[in-house]
């Protein structure tokens, strides 16, 4: 397994996530896809207090997962 680092996303619109979104509607889910569209919309796009959003990078700095708090 490789070396991964868990980073606070400020900007959802600044992340590659075709590839997420790709693998994510290929196995039947589409939470990645609908998290994109509430971020674009501004319906959730974790800033208020206590909220964030965190993604899984590789060491290459490829997004391999990511999460919310709200």
């Amino acid at each position: 397994m490789g070396e991964y680092e868990v980073k606070q996303i400020n900007n959802l619109l600044n992340c590659d996530l075709d590839s997420l979104v790709k693998q994510s509607k290929e196995g039947g889910f589409r939470f990645v896809e609908r998290l994109v569209n509430d971020y674009k919309s501004g319906s959730n796009t974790f800033n208020h207090s206590g909220e964030g959003l965190f993604g899984v990078f590789s060491k290459e700095g490829v997004l391999v997962a990511i999460g919310g708090l709200n």
